[in-house]
């Protein structure tokens, strides 16, 4: 794929939504005239989508542009799009339309959670394959992750599973395989960490670490009324990030040491025009040349 140098602006309703409660903290300063280079365009392929409610956007390593919506996924290379979902011709293609997110392994499949199950992408044949709410007990599949060493981890709305290639089958990383770590929770966010270690982020059952060294699945303290840890980031200073639903955004002091980990927190205060714009924090990103958070 010919590498383009503009930023491709999807003008979508969700995108939109996001860049309206914004968080921008200023790490270094950005100067206006370093800024003045970026160009935005707007591309017809992608306005012209079913769906305008995008819920996640994920660039392959063969630099394909993948989006997922509300009414199927969508594949963009920069000059068409490829479309992925159920219809009259093709009943049972996805075990659901409503895409929340994907993940490309090391054998270069493409995992495709749903708001119904799961599902994989042979982008070699272009055969896809079906993993109903059966066998992963649960619903929704809200994140994925592929680990540096090819771990897959799905996160869904009724816990951890992690996909045994051996077996071609699913293990639930649950209460007893987490030392009471884990139950049925809703898994929010899945992050690796630059020591090979898996953050687990939940819906209300908090924040859960496993060592890549040991195995071992470790608890943090609750740190918000909800228990809360919606995203997970790491930056590239190596700082934990925790952005939660309610209750702001959280850096961990001493992450490492759960004995010792405390949290300062950044929320919105209508009196400060500084302050974080809402407490519901969806997404952060690190601008890597300035080293800005958003």
């Amino acid at each position: 794929m010919r590498q383009r140098i503009n930023i491709y602006l999807l003008t979508m309703t969700l995108v939109k939504r996001f860049f309206c409660g914004l968080l921008f903290l200023s790490i270094f300063t950005v100067q206006s005239a370093w800024t003045a280079d970026f160009h935005f365009k707007s591309f017809p392929e992608l306005d012209n989508l079913p769906s305008k409610d995008v819920q996640s956007v994920y660039q392959d390593c063969d630099g394909y542009i993948w989006v997922a919506t509300r009414n199927g996924l969508f594949c963009f290379d920069g000059y068409n799009v490829v479309t992925y979902k159920s219809n009259v011709f093709h009943p049972s293609l996805l075990t659901d339309n409503n895409v929340y997110c994907m993940a490309e392994d090391h054998s270069h499949r493409l995992w495709i959670g749903t708001s119904s199950g799961l599902n994989m992408l042979d982008k070699r044949t272009g055969s896809i394959r079906k993993y109903g709410t059966d066998l992963l007990n649960s619903g929704g599949v809200s994140t994925l992750l592929v680990t540096s060493v090819g771990r897959i981890l799905i996160g869904t709305e009724r816990g951890l599973y992690e996909y045994r290639e051996e077996d071609d089958d699913f293990t639930s990383l649950d209460y007893d395989a987490t030392g009471g770590k884990l139950g049925v929770s809703g898994i929010k966010s899945l992050m690796e960490d630059d020591r090979g270690d898996v953050w687990i982020g939940t819906w209300s059952s908090g924040l859960v670490r496993q060592e890549y060294k040991t195995g071992r699945f470790i608890g943090y303290p609750r740190m918000n009324p909800n228990n809360s840890a919606h995203v997970l980031f790491q930056d590239s200073a190596g700082r934990i990030w925790v952005g939660t639903w309610g209750a702001g955004l959280q850096l961990l002091n001493h992450p490492y040491e759960p004995e010792r980990t405390t949290w300062t927190t950044f929320s919105n205060n209508s009196e400060d025009k500084s302050s974080l714009s809402d407490n519901l924090v969806y997404a952060l990103s690190e601008d890597v040349q300035t080293h800005t958070l958003w």
